[in-house]
């Protein structure tokens, strides 16, 4: 469609002009509805059928990647950090309590000492 230059039109008739193109645009658009919609519908649902499958696996894909990392940082968190019952509060521990570690912790508990104290000579406090 050629481009139409506007030359010293007032307002109203600058909106007859655009409207007269929009209703051409259109009246063209249902033309070629009429003589290639059966094509362009086959092709969209042809198009519809192999690509919504491979949609849906990635959006698999993302949400399972996305619970696996959500569980992982859950289980990290829980490996470091102890809850010390005398604080009220968690304990941000250097790495993962090895059984050695727990068994003196738990020895040393037992004798009365704080949890805080127990971490803090073993070095494990963060």
């Amino acid at each position: 469609m050629a481009k139409v230059i506007y030359v010293d039109m007032d307002k109203e008739a600058r909106k007859k002009q655009k409207k007269f193109e929009r209703e051409q645009k259109c009246e063209q658009a249902k033309e070629w509805i009429r003589e290639h919609g059966a094509d362009a519908l086959k092709v969209t649902l042809a198009g519809a059928v192999v690509l919504v499958p491979i949609g849906l696996s990635i959006a698999g894909h993302v949400n399972r990647a996305r619970v696996n990392r959500r569980l992982e940082k859950v289980e990290r968190d829980k490996e470091l950090h102890v809850y010390d019952r005398s604080l009220g509060c968690y304990l941000r521990l250097k790495h993962k309590l090895s059984s050695d570690e727990l068994a003196t912790i738990s020895k040393r508990k037992q004798t009365g000492e704080r949890l805080v104290d127990i971490l803090n000579d073993l070095k494990l406090l963060k």
